[in-house]
C-alpha cells in the first residue's frame, strides 16, 4: 500500500467540523460517476454534480455504522454461543437426571411387583 493513502480501519478518526456545509441538490448518492480526467463527481440517477467531499463524509459515516454494527454482531454472537454451551450444560444434566430418576421407577415398580407377588 503507498504511504500517502490511508485505510480505513478503526484507527482513522474523523469528525465533521461543522453542520452548516451547503449540501448539493442531489441526494441520491446510491451511484456516481467518477471522471478522472476532470476530477468531479456525477450522480449517476439525476447527473447533478456532487461535491466529493459530501460522497467521501457519507462513506466514513457508513464505515462508521458498518464497523460498529459488526463489533456490536461479534458481541452477540459471542454472548448468544455462551448462552447455548449454557443451555446445552442445562439439557445433559436433565437427560441424566432422567436417565436417573427412569432407572429409580424402575426399581421402584420391581420391588411393588415383588412384594404384591408375596400376598398372592
Amino acid at each position: 500500500m503507498s504511504d500517502n493513502i490511508i485505510p480505513f480501519d478503526n484507527s482513522l478518526k474523523v469528525k465533521i467540523a461543522s453542520r452548516s456545509l451547503k449540501k448539493t441538490c442531489c441526494r441520491h448518492r446510491r451511484s456516481v460517476v467518477l471522471d478522472p480526467d476532470s476530477r468531479l463527481l456525477e450522480c449517476d440517477d439525476c447527473g447533478a454534480f456532487v461535491d466529493p467531499f459530501d460522497v467521501l463524509a457519507d462513506i466514513v459515516n457508513r464505515e462508521v455504522r458498518l464497523t460498529s454494527s459488526r463489533e456490536y454482531l461479534a458481541h452477540e454472537v459471542k454472548k448468544l454461543r455462551d448462552e447455548k454451551r449454557e443451555l446445552d450444560k442445562e439439557v445433559k444434566r436433565l437427560k441424566a437426571q432422567r436417565r436417573y430418576h427412569a432407572a429409580k421407577m424402575s426399581q421402584n415398580t420391581t420391588k411393588t411387583d415383588q412384594l404384591l407377588g408375596n400376598f398372592e
